[in-house]
């Protein structure tokens, strides 16, 4: 008897709670899983094929991005590639056999292993936009994200302002050797220090881009270095804050500066433990996106590029801008 009252309220309490769950997924993440077998999905359908939606980044941009087409009774129809080159191929193949897509956006994994396959969509005139992660060896309408070497020479002139005329030693923590976001940004860096004898660029270290890299790398060049490190300058806020917990857990206490503005980073900033960021807003560029689709889809004229503006954001005018980067990043 106990038994079946416990199975009464494992049917009517809690499997109800998880089709809810699964019937309340974010109408865009539940296309994810649905749209490649139900017709009706793809009517009016734009394919956003996205590197990785559990970045915070991507996921905002989506979500942001959904709200402006359903105004023109677009569909979003999003695939995650969850960081696979693999994944993202067979997202691109499988769209590409539909005849009804309006547009490819795309947030690319690798800047050239795609290219047979988005030069495809440019040859049927399929408008394709490329988001984030630039390409350069095949052909699109619009590259619409962060000028990286801007985001650099604005992490450099920071760290120059900071130090003036003193003496300083810096370690630059980039992503992976072969990626072009972060070579962009690093030659944007060295464009600005180069030349400027106070300051010292003493470790360039490459990381996978993560917290943990981050850590591992500045630890190590700690242990392999008796120079005096007076600041550090970061490609993303991740690899920042992976660092500076490495130089904390040596005491020792530097200018830094990252960039994405990630919530965590700004309360750090408050509390003094960060210097800066460098902050793009996604609803900013989900909206030019919306702007160039539009175009694209009435076959009008586009500019080939679109960079979003770039902000440093630091003690001074954290508060301002704490609380719209916190709602950017719950709006997902």
């Amino acid at each position: 008897m106990n038994r079946l009252i416990i199975f009464l309220i494992i049917l009517f309490t809690v499997i109800p709670l998880i089709f809810v769950s699964l019937f309340n997924k974010d109408e865009g993440f539940y296309e994810l899983y649905k749209a490649e077998s139900d017709d009706n999905k793809w009517t009016n359908s734009v394919v956003f094929i996205a590197n990785d939606m559990q970045n915070k980044y991507t996921a905002v941009l989506a979500s942001a991005l959904r709200e402006f087409l359903k105004n023109e009774n677009l569909r979003l129809v999003i695939f995650d590639a969850e960081g696979s080159i693999k994944k993202q191929l067979y997202y691109l193949s499988k769209s590409l056999s539909r005849k009804d897509i309006k547009a490819l956006i795309i947030n690319p994994c690798h800047e050239e292993k795609l290219n047979s396959m988005i030069e495809k969509y440019y040859y049927k005139n399929i408008p394709v936009i490329i988001v984030g992660k630039k390409i350069y060896k095949a052909p699109f309408d619009c590259y619409i994200g962060e000028d990286d070497i801007e985001i650099g020479f604005l992490q450099a002139e920071f760290v120059l302002e900071k130090f003036k005329n003193k003496r300083a030693n810096i370690v630059i923590l980039a992503g992976p050797e072969n990626s072009v976001v972060s070579n962009q940004r690093l030659k944007g860096t060295l464009a600005v220090l180069y030349g400027f004898k106070n300051i010292k660029t003493i470790g360039i270290l490459h990381t996978e881009g993560s917290y943990n890299s981050g850590y591992e790398e500045m630890r190590k060049f700690l242990k392999r270095t008796n120079l005096q490190v007076d600041a550090i300058i970061a490609h993303n806020d991740d690899i920042l804050l992976g660092a500076l917990q490495a130089l904390n857990e040596k005491k020792v206490h530097v200018v830094s500066i990252g960039a994405d503005a990630l919530p965590s980073t700004l309360e750090y900033i408050k509390e003094g433990k960060v210097t800066a960021t460098i902050y793009n807003n996604n609803f900013d560029m989900a909206y030019q996106i919306f702007k160039v689709l539009m175009k694209l889809i009435k076959k009008e004229t586009v500019y080939s590029q679109i960079f979003i503006p770039s902000t440093i954001i630091e003690g001074k005018n954290v508060d301002r801008y704490i609380n719209e980067v916190s709602f950017t990043y719950l709006a997902k």
